[in-house]
C-alpha cells in the first residue's frame, strides 16, 4: 500500500514539475546564447564548461542519441505499466496479486533504466581528459537520458537535458 502511495505521489510530482519547467523560458540574453536547441541551456553550458574538442562532442552526441532511443522505449513501457496499474487499482474488485506484479515490473524497468544511465555516464567519462572528468563529475545532476528524467539543482526535474 505504501509503495502504491509513493508511486502515485511520484507520478503527480513528475507532471507538476513538467508543467512548471515547460512554462519557463530563458531569462536573459546570456542564457539564449548558450541554449542548445535539442537539450536546453544546461547541456550547452556543460559542453562549454568542459572545453570539449570537436571529436569529443561528436562522440558524446552519438552516445546520447543511442541512449535516447533506448530510454524512450523503456519510458514508454513504464508509462504502459503505470496505466495498467491505475486500471487494476481502480477495479471494483482489485486483485492485489496482479497489482503487485505490475509494481514489480515497473520497478524492474526503472532499475534497467538506471543501469543504462550509469553505463552511458561511464562511456562519456571515458572520453574525457582528467581535467574534464573532474569538471564533469562536479556538475550536479548529470543524467544522460531523455526529457523529463534529469534531476537538476535542488532536486528539480530538468525537462530538456
Amino acid at each position: 500500500m505504501k509503495v502504491t502511495k509513493i508511486l502515485s505521489a511520484s507520478i503527480i510530482s513528475l507532471f507538476l514539475a513538467g508543467s512548471i519547467f515547460a512554462q519557463q523560458g530563458p531569462r536573459n540574453g546570456d542564457m539564449r546564447q548558450r541554449y542548445d536547441e535539442k537539450r536546453g541551456p544546461r547541456h550547452a553550458q556543460m559542453m562549454e564548461n568542459l572545453g570539449l574538442n570537436d571529436e569529443q562532442k561528436a562522440e558524446i552526441e552519438k552516445i546520447h542519441t543511442e541512449n535516447m532511443k533506448e530510454s524512450l522505449q523503456i519510458g514508454n513501457q513504464i508509462g504502459e505499466k503505470e496505466a495498467q496499474l491505475r486500471t487494476l487499482e481502480t477495479a471494483d474488485k482489485a486483485d492485489l496479486d496482479k497489482i503487485n506484479k505490475v509494481i514489480d515490473e515497473i520497478g524492474s524497468l526503472r532499475t534497467k533504466m538506471e543501469k543504462m544511465h550509469a553505463q552511458t555516464k561511464q562511456k562519456v567519462r571515458a572520453l574525457l581528459t582528467d581535467e574534464q572528468r573532474v569538471k564533469f563529475d562536479a556538475q550536479p545532476g548529470f543524467r544522460p537520458h531523455g526529457p523529463g528524467k534529469d534531476k537538476g539543482p535542488h532536486g528539480k526535474r530538468m525537462m530538456d537535458e
